[in-house]
């Protein structure tokens, strides 16, 4: 997601997390017999608005069994959804069953060169066929925040996320 400020400054930049900041990986498991680990680093460029502080902040999250609350389950679907892989040939269930070879420790699952500078939060409009995703431009603060809030409200929080 990115600010709103931006969008009235007439900023047109990177405040945002596109695919490019993101390595997915997959990391061996020492436990034999054990699923292998899809591992995600992200790089941050912009933390709270100071992109000169940002640099270099990288977060490292690996995936959970329990799937629902797997961040890099979610980063999978956008990406499948956006057919951002630079294999054509990913699909879901071969991204779980993936071996890594004996001569590595880890296998790189790559992005296709013209997603990297695709926001991977976009925003919502309406288009002939409904409302569809833009292509280009990243979801604002106040639409993800007021997404959240709502989330909180359903799920029946006594205070606010």
């Amino acid at each position: 997601m990115t600010s709103d400020l931006p969008d009235r400054l007439g900023s047109v930049g990177r405040e945002t997390i596109c695919y490019g900041d993101i390595e997915l990986f997959i990391l061996r498991n020492p436990e034999k017999g054990e699923r292998n680990v899809i591992i995600a680093t992200v790089n941050f460029r912009n933390l709270k608005g100071r992109p000169e502080g940002a640099n270099g902040t990288r977060f490292f999250m690996h995936s959970d069994n329990q799937q629902v609350y797997c961040s890099i389950t979610y980063i999978l679907a956008l990406a499948y959804a956006d057919n951002a892989f630079e294999s054509n040939e990913i699909t879901s269930g071969l991204v779980l069953g993936l071996k890594v070879p004996k001569r590595l420790h880890t296998l790189p699952i790559p992005w296709k060169e013209e997603m990297k500078d695709v926001p991977i939060f976009r925003r919502m409009r309406r288009s002939a066929s409904g409302i569809d995703v833009h292509p280009t431009l990243p979801m604002t603060y106040r639409t993800g925040n007021n997404a959240l809030q709502r989330l909180g409200e359903v799920a029946g929080y006594r205070h606010s996320i």
